[in-house]
């Protein structure tokens, strides 16, 4: 029997209608790889630049502190205010006083190391009387970078600079194989950290761009491949052929798209089935005041152990079960499992808190306030032990609705948190209409305080703002013990993050509770080791 060949026309026209959404997107994704190689690429040597101004700007300002207090001899008083200067300035390196013959004359390590090489040319900055080198030294086979403050007196007070401190985010941007160069005035060499995908990349696959500061005429240069760019895109680049592939479907007819989808699985099923065997676990991270060592509590964050017990994290099933209208049913198991868990420990120690996350939705929901109320009502975790966060980066629907909710929480007993604060949609109108009890940083803003004066600037504003409303702020992400300082300076007194404990299954989370606070009256006078520890290391 002869095949009918107009039986496969549409097939064959399908085929060909479906192949131009595909090139079209390949040609779109091609040109936004570009684009993002290039804004990330400038992005990293921008940052890289801010960081080094800020640290040498700090610098600079030192040295010309020593100048105005007359601090230019080698007396045991002026090596002890060189200490000090050194001790409270973290990237100075050495300090040291420079005679009139170019010589170095004392430091304030009291080390005596072989003479430095001058690298680079002396540079006269756009700072009044501060002069920029850049030298080699033999003893440590190092690079640094040295800022002369002129005497009027003739010679000059320097402190030296390493080069690692020029680095911190070059590191990073290293650790996806690209490469960052620091050079000085006349090209001198700085600090160079370089990715294995960099060195072995083609010369038509690179992209370099270079950052330059005004005010002391270092320069920062740093490459990427837009090959490794790619693959970072690859997700994307994915779901647009999928997406495309099921245009072309569509064309060829209903009952294929309908076979096809069939074919390809419901992610979602296999989540449910998850859930229902509680697969799904909650882990909890440590909250800490950092003013006193004590435990505040814990965030709940759900982690996927699967039978064969390896561990997934929410990253690659959360946004699936928000889209398919499972993450009601999370919330609440995860909810439930919490009072197993902690709900005995935490019955002892009613001033411990919980904290869960919800979703825009369900703050929109007045149904929330009655499934919270039936799932602690009888449970050993008082209402006053609940903290419920609203993460900023979903923008709520109607403001007046979530009001509302949150009111009929609070009324329960229940704190309120606003999770994020900073990355999201509606920034501080959030907080002011929303009437939140709690907020909290973004990890993004404690990376950044330091070197970033907007951070500094945001976090400044919330803690005054926190402080006017009568609300608790917490810092998210803390990863050393240095940030701890710093926040505790700027009056935080609560975080959590790795310097602390990264999230915990809940065995070891209850012995991190026995341990920082015992059951035993004495230990509300007298702290725990493990407390006393923390405290110790803080004010290290």
């Amino acid at each position: 029997m002869r095949t009918p060949v107009k039986k496969y026309l549409p097939i064959a026209a399908g085929i060909l209608l479906a192949g131009l959404p595909l090139a079209a997107f390949s040609l779109w994704l091609d040109g936004n790889i570009e684009q993002k190689v290039r804004f990330e690429t400038q992005l990293n040597a921008d940052r890289t630049m801010t960081m080094i101004n800020g640290r040498l700007t700090r610098v600079a300002a030192a040295l010309n502190d020593l100048a105005a207090r007359g601090i230019t001899t080698c007396s045991p008083e002026h090596i002890e205010a060189l200490r000090k200067t050194a001790f409270v300035t973290s990237a100075i390196k050495e300090l040291s006083i420079i005679g009139t013959d170019g010589k170095q004359s004392c430091n304030d390590t009291g080390l005596q190391l072989a003479p430095p090489q001058m690298v680079g040319s002396a540079y006269q900055t756009k700072l009044p009387n501060i002069m920029l080198d850049v030298l080699h030294l033999p003893d440590v086979n190092q690079n640094m970078v040295r800022l002369r403050r002129r005497l009027t007196e003739g010679g000059s007070v320097a402190g030296l600079v390493a080069a690692d401190m020029f680095v911190p985010i070059a590191a990073n941007v290293a650790a996806g194989n690209s490469n960052v160069r620091v050079t000085g005035p006349d090209g001198a060499a700085i600090a160079n950290v370089n990715g294995k995908v960099i060195a072995e990349a083609r010369p038509d696959d690179l992209f370099s761009t270079m950052a330059e500061s005004e005010g002391f005429g270092l320069r920062v240069s740093v490459s990427n491949t837009r090959s490794q760019m790619a693959s970072k895109n690859s997700e994307v680049r994915t779901v647009g052929f999928v997406s495309s592939t099921i245009f072309g479907i569509f064309i060829l007819g209903f009952m294929a798209f309908l076979m096809r989808k069939s074919q390809r699985g419901d992610p979602s099923t296999e989540f449910a089935v998850a859930l229902s065997r509680g697969e799904f676990v909650p882990f909890y991270q440590p909250i800490i005041d950092i003013v006193t060592g004590k435990l505040i509590g814990a965030e709940v964050l759900v982690r996927w152990r699967k039978p064969d017990g390896k561990i997934v994290m929410p990253g690659s099933f959360i946004h699936v079960m928000e889209q398919n209208g499972l993450i009601r049913d999370l919330t609440h198991h995860l909810m439930r499992q919490s009072c197993i868990d902690i709900g005995p420990s935490y019955a002892c120690r009613p001033h411990l808190r919980v904290s869960f996350n919800l979703t825009a939705e369900q703050f929109e929901d007045e149904a929330t306030v009655g499934e919270i109320r039936s799932i602690f009502a009888k449970s050993p975790l008082k209402f006053s032990q609940i903290v419920l966060e609203l993460t900023e980066r979903q923008e709520p629907k109607s403001f007046s609705k979530t009001r509302q909710v949150i009111a009929s929480l609070q009324v329960l007993g229940c704190k309120v948190g606003l999770d994020d604060v900073g990355t999201g949609h509606s920034g501080l109108s959030s907080i002011l209409k929303l009437g939140v009890d709690i907020i909290k940083i973004d990890k993004m803003f404690v990376d950044s305080m330091d070197d970033d004066r907007n951070s500094a600037t945001i976090i400044g504003t919330l803690v005054d703002l926190a402080r006017k409303l009568g609300m608790d702020i917490v810092a998210e992400g803390v990863e050393r013990f240095e940030q701890v300082t710093e926040l505790r300076r700027r009056g935080i007194r609560m975080a959590q993050g790795f310097v602390f404990a990264p999230a915990l299954p809940a065995q070891a989370f209850l012995q991190l509770v026995d341990a920082i606070t015992p059951q035993q009256e004495a230990a509300a006078v007298q702290p725990s080791q493990l407390q006393a520890g923390i405290l110790r290391a803080m004010s290290a």
